[in-house]
């Protein structure tokens, strides 16, 4: 039993060392195939990237052109096949083109090998050839012509030719071989320019029409606004010269009651300094007001400043606390999971020591028995042969039996450890999903509370400046009436005046007494010009800006 084991150990050694090195060599042989693909790809890649750099030809020509130069490459020589193509890629551009339109022309005899008669482009080639033997500078047309010496005929798009004047090409269009077929899209592309020229001929229209309005419109404007000042011109002339006209006549007709003019001049400043001194009372009392219900605002705010700073105190030290109450259970259930860990740890050293031990006396026993056995069989072989052989059976039964149960067993014991840590697992993740609930419902009542205060603050806003505007409307209203009763008394003034018969002129006193008021009526005619004008200037400064910015966009 023992000789054909070993016999039989050997043969497998040696079928599958055999096996390793066919593996290897055939791994070998794909990676050197891998590698040379790789290489021949990034060739390709350059050749057709520098073919459409310098003879500007489409991606296909291009992959075609590089193809064939691969080939000729290949044909020449294995050996020498790198250095060559490297050689080939570090040539001149001028260079690198000659010897690719060469292949091309090459291409195209072998094509038409079979005609007789040359073609145009036939021609083209050889014309072309002959200038690059030759060495000498190509005209312009021949230039023309370098483009289309290909079978590919190409189309551009206005929006390529954009491109191509601002700097960056884009990959052309090319179209079918088969010209017989229709190009769908061809069509679609130059259906596609209409369309854009149309909407930009519409844009341009548009853009026209409101110009247009808008010129009209601020002409119309400044038109209004001039001939409003030129009634307002010949108003205040008008105005004027009734003044005037009016003083004239006052310094002919009151000479001659002077006295009865300087007692009604002197109750009118009077009252006039009564009027002032209680304007200027009233004037302090709304200053007072407005300086209290002020410092009450700031007091308020102040204080509603301090109760939200307190408020964010407390919140941050409770947020504080909780943070810290946090970070000590999460370390506490570290330790326990570290301390649970090194238990798991420690049994599982414990059984696999108590298996090892376990597997050593079964070795020790195993080889005793069969040193035993070995013993019993060279002395006794033909009489208890049978017998040996049922009892190693039923041990190594016995054996399988122990080994069987003491996996079950393990398996159970590993079953029930992860059964517990999954349970923890989930209290813990429960536990951690409530307190997260918890903190995002405080975080929206103070939310809520936050906002009803600010609404409170509001509405309280809202009600003093409602106070503050009833305050001033009843000022302004006040004001008007106060003006309308001294309109009324200097009409009734003037009334009288006319209705006297003894006329007398003007006294010194009398037009130094009337010089405010006359004051007052010229300054006002200059504000009323100078808000024309600054309306004025303002339209002429609108509309030049409008212009300028319609002729940078167009």
């Amino acid at each position: 039993m023992t000789l054909f084991g070993q016999r039989r150990r050997i043969a497998n050694s040696n079928s599958a060392a055999s096996l390793s090195t066919e593996n290897s060599l055939s791994k070998e042989s794909l990676r050197e195939k891998a590698q040379r693909a790789q290489l021949q790809s990034v060739t390709q890649r350059k050749l057709c990237a520098r073919i459409q750099r310098v003879l500007k030809k489409n991606p296909a020509v291009a992959e075609r052109l590089a193809i064939q130069i691969l080939q000729d490459h290949t044909k020449k020589g294995k050996a020498s096949e790198r250095c060559n193509i490297d050689s080939f890629l570090e040539i001149d551009d001028d260079k690198f083109a000659a010897v690719v339109r060469s292949m091309g022309s090459a291409r195209c005899q072998s094509v038409r090998s079979c005609s007789s008669l040359p073609t145009e482009r036939e021609v083209r080639e050889s014309t072309q050839q002959n200038a690059w033997t030759t060495g000498r500078p190509e005209s312009r047309q021949s230039l023309k012509e370098e483009t289309k010496w290909d079978e590919d005929d190409v189309y551009i798009s206005q929006t390529q030719l954009q491109q191509r004047s601002v700097g960056f090409p884009t990959a052309f269009n090319t179209r079918s071989r088969n010209r017989k077929i229709p190009n769908i899209w061809n069509d679609i592309v130059k259906y596609n320019a209409a369309m854009e020229q149309q909407e930009r001929q519409g844009l341009k229209e548009i853009k026209v029409r409101n110009t247009a309005t808008l010129s009209k419109e601020l002409e119309q404007q400044v038109n209004q606004k001039k001939h409003q000042i030129q009634a307002q011109e010949e108003e205040n002339t008008q105005f004027y010269k009734q003044q005037l006209q009016f003083i004239e006549q006052q310094e002919v007709q009151d000479q001659k009651e002077a006295k009865e003019r300087l007692r009604g001049m002197k109750e009118v400043a009077k009252r006039q300094e009564l009027q002032r001194r209680e304007k200027a009372l009233q004037q302090k009392k709304n200053l007072e007001r407005k300086k209290e219900l002020e410092i009450r605002a700031i007091q308020r705010i102040q204080e509603e400043k301090k109760a939200l700073e307190e408020r964010e105190q407390a919140k941050k030290q409770e947020q504080k606390e909780q943070s810290l109450h946090v970070y000590r259970e999460n370390q506490l259930s570290l330790s326990r999971k570290h301390s649970e860990k090194l238990k798991d740890k420690e049994n599982d050293i414990k059984l696999a020591q108590e298996y090892i031990k376990m597997e050593e006396r079964r070795d020790r026993q195993r080889k005793d028995h069969l040193e035993s056995l070995s013993n019993n069989i060279k002395a006794r072989m033909k009489m208890y042969d049978n017998t040996a052989k049922i009892e190693l059976q039923i041990r190594s039964k016995k054996e399988e039996e122990l080994l069987q149960q003491y996996q079950l067993q393990y398996g159970q014991q590993q079953a029930a450890l992860e059964e517990d840590d999954v349970r923890k697992k989930k209290l813990r993740n429960e536990a951690q999903k409530k307190h997260l609930r918890l903190q995002v419902l405080e975080k929206k009542e103070r939310e809520q509370k936050e906002r009803e205060e600010f609404n409170t603050q509001a509405i309280v806003w809202k009600h003093q400046q409602r106070e503050m505007e009833i305050e001033e409307r009843t000022k302004k209203q006040k004001r008007i009436i106060d003006g309308k009763l001294q309109q009324e008394k200097l009409w009734e003034q003037m009334s009288q005046k006319d209705k006297k018969q003894n006329w007398a002129d003007q006294t010194l006193v009398e037009v130094q007494l009337n010089r405010s008021i006359l004051e007052k009526i010229y300054q006002s005619s200059q504000i009323v010009q100078t808000i024309a004008q600054a309306v004025a200037l303002e339209t002429r400064d609108r509309s030049r800006e409008l212009r300028l910015k319609e002729a940078i966009f167009h």
